[in-house]
């Protein structure tokens, strides 16, 4: 299973106020063949701040499905967490 993912790349896709959120995508022969995105968000609860996040972009290719491919984003992601 680890032959199918080739190239992780953690990218920063933008400042949303809360701090730079998290993208990585899954490539194998040069094509990305999944995506994953974490927002990073702040929430308040009785007068304290909370750092929470959001998932989303979580996409992954019919012809990869089933063969651990969101599995190892989440992974690769909470590794910059």
């Amino acid at each position: 299973m680890s032959s199918i993912i080739r190239n992780m790349v953690p990218a920063e896709i933008s400042n949303n106020g809360n701090g730079k959120s998290i993208f990585v995508i899954a490539e194998y022969g040069g094509k990305v063949i999944g995506t994953q995105a974490l927002l990073l968000i702040i929430l308040s609860q009785q007068g304290k701040e909370i750092l929470s996040g959001k998932s989303e972009e979580t996409l992954v290719d019919r012809d990869f499905r089933g063969q651990g491919v969101l599995k190892k984003l989440f992974r690769q992601m909470f590794r910059y967490c």
